[in-house]
């Protein structure tokens, strides 16, 4: 098998004609998330993994999740970095950390941050964090292969990242969407209800997955399900 990757990925760089309809793409060997913490039966448990980029994705690539303060008056997020299969972070290998303070004291759960992981083919995993209601960012790099890239070819590789970091829900066109499928949910019940949930739920996934087809089918299905 081995061998026989080896042949096809020279019969690719050659432009070999015997595999002219093939196309190669490199994918996350490992899943990369961070550590939140769960409830269960109204006490919060800490330890637990939450997948980011998982294992087998095609990169480069550039995915969000949002997270939520767990107590009153928290201030500060602590984001941890790992990678690894299981559930539990203890069982994960850490890549390291990033400290978002500062955050405005409110309830629990009323604010947050929005995590983006992007990950590129030199291997380079930049962490960011910024909080939902000021939009402060801190930011976290981290390399495969520490001290492969020179400071400039560093730099350039990030600035080329930018490119992955297209949340749909930036175009006012997706928001407008958006608002009108959360209006019409209100108005409809039962089956039409519970599939305009999963269809909005889809967009808001596609969202920051630069799938834009997938938002377009979405676009369609709502018009039906209004």
């Amino acid at each position: 098998v081995v061998a026989m990757g080896a042949a096809v990925q020279a019969a690719l760089a050659t432009g070999h004609q015997a595999v002219g309809d093939l196309v190669a793409t490199d994918v996350m060997p490992h899943t990369l998330g961070t550590d939140v913490c769960k409830e269960f039966g109204g006490c919060l448990k800490d330890g637990y993994f939450m997948p980011v980029i998982d294992r087998n994705t095609t990169i480069p690539v550039s995915r969000t999740v949002d997270l939520y303060t767990t107590v009153d008056g928290q201030t500060t997020i602590k984001v941890g970095v790992y990678q690894g299969e299981s559930r539990r972070v203890a069982d994960n290998l850490k890549l390291g950390e990033l400290e978002i303070a500062g955050l405005p004291r409110r309830r629990r759960g009323r604010e947050g941050i929005r995590l983006r992981y992007t990950y590129d083919l030199n291997g380079i995993l930049e962490v960011e964090a910024e909080v939902l209601s000021t939009g402060e960012r801190r930011t976290l790099v981290l390399e495969q292969r520490p001290g492969k890239l020179s400071p400039k070819e560093l730099q350039r590789a990030l600035r080329a990242m930018k490119a992955l970091k297209v949340d749909l829900r930036d175009r006012d066109e997706n928001r407008f969407l958006l608002e009108k499928a959360r209006r019409v949910y209100s108005e409809v019940a039962g089956f039409q209800r519970q599939r305009l949930d999963e269809l909005m739920t889809r967009c808001e996934q596609v969202g920051v997955e630069r799938q834009g087809d997938a938002i377009e089918a979405f676009r369609h299905r709502r018009e039906a399900a209004a």
